[in-house]
């Protein structure tokens, strides 16, 4: 957008910052509303284009504070309620964002963003059922909100109710036939031995001329699923090197040297420190229970077991620790934040557990919080810091089948971009081994590394170790997991919710296309 000292009507620069706006021109969308703001200072939408534009660069405090000076003048301006309790949402004031939303919804009961912005701050409190019935009401409103399709089919998948899960999924594949991260959600919950019509379907679309221009990676994603269920092997095999092909071409290059940065600042922020020496009189007995690992090595799993036990309630993945953490550990100098020649700064320490503490406990207050995150295998040391009494729970499975599991998925926007190129992933899991190896010779004790294949095989024996460990009574119920479903949010959702099986053991021997890739793991 241009930016000129001239203007036009307010309708006529409504319309136009709209319009930059959609074409994600949030720069000049920023400058101009700027402009505007000062010649119209009680003109809300352009507030709301700034505010909105800020968020989407990232300048969340700036959009907080342009949100909030505008309400101050109007108090009642849903729009302002609407994206104030967003932002408020995003930097994880619940309890702020809930006020004003509910203000908002008081106002005006069927306010369409109000209505969305309250159905994702209730997920954040894990309130399933509760945003069921936001978006349900906001499906009702309008059927064609795009958003609403796709997040109503998410909640439903992730409370194990598939049936409807399938049904919006279907409207949306349907409606929207553009939209084939719909079609990728649908094929994880469709068993296309016993029904290929969504595979019919998948194929047309691929070989429409509407689509030609367009990365169909996610269609390839899930068209690999559906012959993978049929047992045709060398058109899964096809078809998944298509899509992560077709995948990689849209992530960064450099994601390993990044990853690599990563551990070495880690790892050199506890290099000479000696956790058995560490004397802190003041620290947070808050207890908290990890399980981490690779992805897609059985994290999710024992989740949804130990989050059926009565004193622990499971919070499935959150990013609690990697929102603090993930940039800062790049950052050059890093390690001295928290330990400089040999001197640990305790005082930090325990004001930042008391932050993540509140954060955990705006989510459960009463029972042991149970976090299944898996990438806070990196943390293992800021953790031992902040939360000595917590349990960590490592999970291991068979590298060939647990590399095979991560190739076969498609993970979330900027999640796990290094996982598309078979190279990158041996990579990763050659960085991920040695970090855990550093972790183990500086915490001997601290972690429990819990065997899937052994699970699997031994589920009542091994449950009562990892129990024990967890310093938690025997609660028999958690072999009944499968009856009493937790809500999760990970490409394991459809296995979370049946009872263990072992027909994930030794995956690998059935796909031979891929044994220079396994030869490479086994080498590690």
């Amino acid at each position: 957008m241009k930016l000129n000292q001239s203007f036009g009507t307010v309708e006529s620069e409504i319309k136009n910052l709209d319009s930059n706006f959609r074409k994600n021109d949030y720069t000049g969308v920023i400058e101009r509303s700027k402009n505007l703001i000062k010649k119209f200072p009680n003109i809300i939408p352009f507030y709301n284009y700034l505010g909105l534009s800020l968020k989407q660069t990232g300048r969340i405090d700036e959009a907080e504070n342009i949100f909030n000076k505008a309400l101050f003048s109007n108090p009642n301006e849903i729009s302002i309620l609407a994206n104030l309790g967003e932002i408020y949402r995003k930097r994880g004031k619940f309890e702020k964002s809930r006020e004003l939303l509910l203000k908002a919804l008081n106002i005006d009961e069927n306010h369409k963003h109000t209505l969305y912005n309250l159905g994702k701050l209730t997920l954040n409190l894990n309130h399933y059922n509760q945003a069921i019935k936001y978006f349900e009401r906001l499906y009702q409103i309008d059927k064609k909100f795009i958003d609403t399709l796709l997040v109503l089919s998410k909640t439903y998948m992730n409370l194990g109710n598939f049936e409807k899960a399938k049904k919006y999924l279907s409207i949306t594949s349907d409606t929207f036939p553009m939209i084939f991260t719909a079609d990728y959600s649908l094929s994880n919950i469709v068993d296309y031995s016993k029904d290929n019509s969504h595979q019919k379907k998948m194929i047309k679309k691929i070989n429409s001329l509407e689509f030609k221009k367009m990365n169909k990676f996610p269609l390839y994603f899930a068209l690999s699923k559906s012959y993978e269920d049929q047992k045709n092997y060398d058109e899964f095999s096809k078809y998944i090197n298509l899509a992560n092909h077709e995948k990689n071409i849209t992530v960064k290059k450099d994601l390993i040297e990044i990853e690599e940065n990563r551990i070495k600042n880690i790892k050199l922020t506890f290099k000479d420190h000696n956790f058995a020496d560490q004397i802190n009189e003041k620290y947070n007995k808050k207890k908290l229970i990890f399980v981490l690992g690779l992805p897609r090595s059985g994290t999710t799993l024992i989740h949804q077991i130990l989050a059926s036990h009565k004193d622990v309630y499971g919070v499935g993945e959150t990013d609690i620790l990697h929102n603090y953490f993930l940039e800062k550990t790049i950052k050059k100098n890093f390690q001295f934040e928290f330990i400089k020649d040999n001197v640990v700064n305790y005082k930090l320490i325990y004001n930042l557990s008391l932050k993540l503490s509140s954060d955990y406990e705006n989510l459960e207050k009463k029972k042991i919080i149970l976090d299944k995150a898996p990438f806070n295998f990196y943390w293992i040391g800021f953790i031992k810091l902040l939360f000595p009494e917590a349990k960590i729970i490592l999970t291991n499975r068979n590298i060939k089948d647990n590399a095979l599991s991560i190739y076969k998925n498609l993970f979330g926007p900027g999640k796990m971009d290094w996982c598309y190129n078979k190279d990158n992933i041996i990579r990763f899991v050659k960085l991920y081994k040695d970090l855990i190896k550093f972790w183990q010779s500086k915490l001997p004790g601290f972690i429990y590394e819990m065997n899937y294949e052994n699970l699997v095989n031994n589920q009542e024996i091994e449950l009562k170790k990892v129990i024990d460990f967890c310093c938690l009574d025997w609660d028999s119920e958690i072999l009944k997991f499968d009856k009493k479903r937790k809500p999760v949010s990970t490409a394991s959702i459809f296995q979370a919710n049946q009872p263990i099986y072992d027909k994930s053991i030794n995956l690998n021997l059935k796909y031979t296309q891929f044994s220079d890739f396994f030869n490479k793991l086994e080498k590690l």
